[in-house]
């Protein structure tokens, strides 16, 4: 875990797979902590595949993701434009009893802000005001920015701003 972090603090995230690799060879077995330097690497890096990776390497060894892990792997899935697993992967958090928190809530929100998904934007933005969370700083630029993004874009978009 040393090893990852220093990676991580000289931004040579891209080794992360090789090293898990290198690990899996000699034996190691990996732990939760592991598992959090490595999605959090590959997401910091661009290397969404390589979370995408490590998140189901995570699942297929029996271990439950932290919310952390789900928000490593939400981002990924956002950079990807990919909102549609987003949401699913938020269900997943709420059937294993967790609560998302506003990080969580917030990387959704991008993923929908990147593809223009204004349904879903409001949907989830409804939803994180039902959990009583103090607001992301994040959340009000992201539903503007689902809005511009939206294809087509409708006639009324200046209302559709006023109206958030």
């Amino acid at each position: 875990n040393a090893v990852l972090r220093q990676l991580r603090a000289r931004r040579l995230n891209d080794l992360n797979r090789d090293l898990y690799a290198e690990l899996l060879l000699d034996g190691v077995a990996p732990d939760h902590e592991l598992f959090g330097h490595l999605l959090a690497g590959s997401v910091h890096a661009g290397r969404l595949q390589d979370t995408s990776f490590f998140f189901r390497e995570m699942q297929s060894m029996g271990m439950q993701p932290s919310l952390e892990n789900y928000t490593c792997a939400v981002r990924a899935l956002a950079a990807q434009n990919d909102q549609r697993r987003a949401f699913q992967l938020i269900e997943q958090v709420k059937a294993a009893g967790m609560k998302p928190d506003a990080m969580l809530y917030s990387a959704i929100m991008e993923a929908c802000a990147n593809v223009g998904d204004l349904p879903g934007a409001e949907r989830l933005l409804e939803e994180f005001n039902r959990t009583g969370l103090p607001l992301d700083r994040r959340m009000l630029p992201l539903l503007l920015e689902a809005v511009k993004n939206q294809r087509p874009r409708p006639r009324d978009c200046a209302a559709q701003v006023t109206a958030h």
